[in-house]
């Protein structure tokens, strides 16, 4: 499974597939290339080199492992790839700004709800056909920051429906949930009014300003742009501004 995501280019699935192969023989020659190759590929140089060293002592092959080195030295080199973060990297360096920018309020941790965090590739996935769909008739579904902001408000919404009744959002899922109120242009709406803000309110309207500051601060050179409705970086991002919606609601409800 791990060379199909990396032969489709989805090389952050790749390696993660490599890296559980590898925890589970670190001696496992073809995980340890995978690992280089998907590093190299996400612009991870630093930890590919270092596989580069584990290759050497694990295999025990020091010529193929100066071959691996140097492959990963001309990619480095070439200037050509950009680093490419997964969710998880991506989503502690949002939280990290949004602590700078006052949205969170000053905490080294990052809580979160497992319960959430394992919903988030199916939920974005969702909002993403959802948004599609919408498209066809309506262009504004397709504006890149409706893309950003709305798995904040699904991040936000999942949580406040896990705190008030977690049998009814484990039975409906999170998508349902969200999304059967107003439908999925309406859901920052709905989100914003159950968590008692308010759409129309002026701390509504501040808080927006902020989520899409935040987002298009971190957007810039993560998104694919040429791919961008499809793209693995995109629904990354997206799962990223998600975990951020989960952390934010869990801080404003106390729960740290």
């Amino acid at each position: 499974m791990a060379s199909i995501y990396g032969q489709q280019g989805n090389h952050i699935e790749a390696n993660k597939a490599f890296l559980m192969a590898y925890q589970l023989d670190n001696n496992y020659a073809n995980a340890i290339r995978g690992v280089i190759a998907s590093y190299k590929n996400m612009g991870h140089f630093e930890e590919a080199f270092q596989f580069c060293d584990i290759f050497k002592n694990n295999v025990g092959d020091s010529k193929e492992a100066e071959v691996l080195r140097q492959s990963v030295r001309e990619a480095q080199e070439s200037g050509k790839i950009k680093r490419r973060d997964n969710d998880i990297a991506m989503a502690m360096n949002i939280i990290s700004e949004a602590r700078r920018m006052g949205i969170l309020e000053p905490n080294e941790k990052m809580p979160h709800i497992p319960e959430i965090m394992v919903e988030k590739k199916r939920t974005c996935l969702a909002l993403r056909q959802e948004l599609l769909e919408r498209g066809k008739t309506h262009k504004d579904a397709l504006f890149p920051l409706v893309w950003y902001l709305w798995p904040i408000y699904a991040g936000i919404g999942a949580v406040y429906h896990w705190h008030i009744d977690w049998d009814s959002l484990q039975k409906k899922g999170i998508p349902q949930t969200l999304l059967e109120p107003r439908g999925v242009y309406a859901m920052d709406e709905y989100v914003l009014d159950i968590i008692g803000i308010g759409y129309d309110t002026e701390a509504a309207k501040k808080l927006n300003a902020q989520f899409q500051a935040l987002a298009l601060l971190h957007s810039e050179d993560k998104i694919d742009k040429n791919n961008f409705y499809h793209s693995d970086e995109t629904l990354e991002f997206m799962q990223a501004m998600y975990i951020f919606g989960m952390v934010f609601e869990m801080e404003r409800l106390g729960m740290r």
